[in-house]
């Protein structure tokens, strides 16, 4: 009505598109009914039955549960939402924690989410699934260079690309010194999602192999953490 598209999580608005800026096709309607309009048909439909209604946000995914409750989760894909690495495995724990929760309560679950979306569901909360879900997820990883099969550190340098250059030439003597071998380098990177307000910040990825003990590690990148921020396992595997 207002010619205005709006974000139900971050409240963000921009003029109605006419078509999809990706194919053009000008079908932009909803494919599944919002969490309201599921609520208002179930009170006129079911009124004497409480129904616990779940969208993507984590304050509900959280919110405490009845006894023997009746749980509905209106979009099953936005579960963990994110499109790196561990996108699946995000969505994968959401599910599997929100329906232990729903089993301790001895509560029942329905999830409404897409057709090509709903054998991962059934996939996640069996064994065998889970054991050949996590064993795809290993071989991708592997594919990939991530961990487990590599440990990878991200560090992010306050400072333009010469900075973060003139930091790694430092971390190699560490490195070098401490035995710390054999290592690569991925980047330098711009960070995604960076705030306008911040001053210029450049990404590293310090790529190892997997037997590097953490601690030693730890110790020898923290002398030189001044003016960076260390992750040491910004990609783990199922976390």
């Amino acid at each position: 009505q207002t010619g205005q598209a709006s974000c139900r999580s971050c409240r963000k608005s921009w003029p109605t598109p006419t078509a999809c800026a990706v194919c053009q096709g000008v079908d932009l309607g909803k494919s599944l009914p919002g969490i309201e309009r599921l609520r208002t048909q179930w009170n006129d439909h079911y009124p004497d039955t409480t129904i616990h209604w779940r969208t993507l946000v984590a304050e509900e995914l959280e919110a405490p549960l009845a006894s023997a409750c009746l749980v509905v989760v209106t979009e099953a894909a936005w579960l963990g939402v994110g499109e790196d690495i561990r996108k699946s495995e995000r969505q994968c724990l959401a599910v599997r924690r929100l329906a232990d929760r729903v089993a301790t309560k001895h509560g029942t679950l329905i999830f409404q989410t897409q057709g090509h979306f709903a054998p991962n569901i059934t996939e996640w909360l069996t064994t065998a699934g889970m054991q050949h879900f996590v064993a795809r997820t290993l071989e991708e990883r592997q594919h990939f260079g991530y961990p487990p099969s590599r440990r990878v550190v991200k560090i992010l340098c306050r400072g333009d690309q010469i900075v973060a250059n003139a930091w790694r030439a430092q971390a190699e003597t560490a490195l070098r010194l401490a035995h710390i071998e054999p290592v690569d380098w991925r980047g330098t990177l711009v960070p995604e999602r960076r705030s306008t307000t911040r001053s210029q910040q450049t990404l590293l990825h310090l790529v190892l192999p997997p037997h590097i003990p953490e601690a030693l590690l730890v110790q020898t990148l923290t002398p030189l953490a001044a003016h960076v921020t260390l992750d040491i396992d910004p990609i783990a595997f199922l976390r």
